[in-house]
């Protein structure tokens, strides 16, 4: 327990985010991609985002020949 200076006291912390599995509310996978989605409007294109959560969909299968050497660019959209 601690007690922060202006008396309001914390007991606990969440063993796990409400978005993890364990969570309060754990997302299922459309619900990360809309995250996704969400967080990336503006920045990387909607085919970027498709390419990039179609390649996220295949990491348990993929080989290291599968993967780039470096990151590509996922469809960033550049402001110049």
């Amino acid at each position: 327990m601690i007690t922060l200076d202006d008396g309001t006291v914390v007991e606990d912390e969440p063993a796990a985010a409400d978005a993890h599995p364990a969570g309060a509310r754990p997302f299922d996978r459309p619900a990360y991609a809309g995250k996704f989605r969400t967080l990336t409007e503006g920045i990387v294109t909607p085919a970027g985002q498709d390419r990039f959560l179609a390649a996220a969909e295949r990491l348990a299968e993929a080989t290291a020949p599968d993967l780039p050497s470096s990151p590509p660019i996922w469809g960033c959209r550049t402001s110049g």
